[in-house]
């Protein structure tokens, strides 16, 4: 699979030669469906309160049932009470969505593969040496992704990653992200993908060599 290659100037310069195992020609909504609702449900709530059947004390019927002017009560554990139980309130909660390893890896690659007309591949990051958010502004403006949601996919072991990391920060509407960190939600959330040829081909790498210790695992056990 060929996909096109910009300079920083927005102009194009060559193609870029993806394998196909990454970049599929019949990509898999439903399984990027699934590892977007497993990436959202990996949070849990951790927030917990107690039960008047949680809550300590009240053993005891505070004071007989008739006779004493005062209302039935048979706990001072009840939600009624100054510290009893708490009605209806939070618990913890977490919803296991389970997806096996080739199938998330097939999902990335369909993300990747869904999302591919809206990603902007460079020969090289413009080097800058040191931050400027408005040098940051000036590349978006000649990338015509100024006013979009915008993904860029770094790759930290670059040099000028960081004054490229610390110019786009502070813009409203770009995502930073190191390409070891991709996932289907940030893909999805942006309009447009901004990397260079280093960090995609390192994401070809990942994705074809995890693919490849799968098929070894599964010819050992066959």
């Amino acid at each position: 699979m060929k996909l096109d290659l910009y300079s920083s100037t927005n102009k194009k310069v060559g193609d870029l030669e993806i394998s196909e195992d990454v970049i599929l020609n019949e990509p898999n909504p439903g399984l990027v469906h699934q590892l977007l609702l497993l990436q959202h449900t990996r949070p849990f709530r951790k927030a917990s309160t107690k039960t008047k059947g949680e809550v300590r004390g009240g053993g005891a019927k505070p004071w007989k049932q008739k006779g004493t002017g005062k209302a039935r009560a048979g706990s001072n554990r009840s939600p009624l009470w100054k510290g009893g139980g708490v009605m209806f309130g939070p618990k913890p909660h977490f919803i296991s969505v389970d997806m096996p390893r080739r199938a998330r890896l097939k999902a990335l690659c369909s993300a990747l593969s869904l999302k591919k007309d809206d990603l902007k591949i460079l020969d090289t990051f413009p080097k800058w040496s040191e931050p400027k958010t408005k040098e940051a502004t000036s590349f978006l403006i000649g990338l015509e992704a100024l006013e979009k949601k915008v993904l860029l996919i770094l790759d930290q072991s670059n040099e000028g990653s960081e004054a490229i990391y610390k110019s786009f920060r502070n813009l409203p509407k770009c995502k930073i992200i190191f390409w070891q960190n991709l996932n289907v939600h940030d893909l999805f959330n942006a309009e447009v993908t901004i990397t260079d040829q280093q960090s995609i081909k390192n994401i070809e790498a990942w994705l074809l060599t995890r693919k490849l210790r799968k098929g070894q695992k599964e010819g050992v056990n066959a």
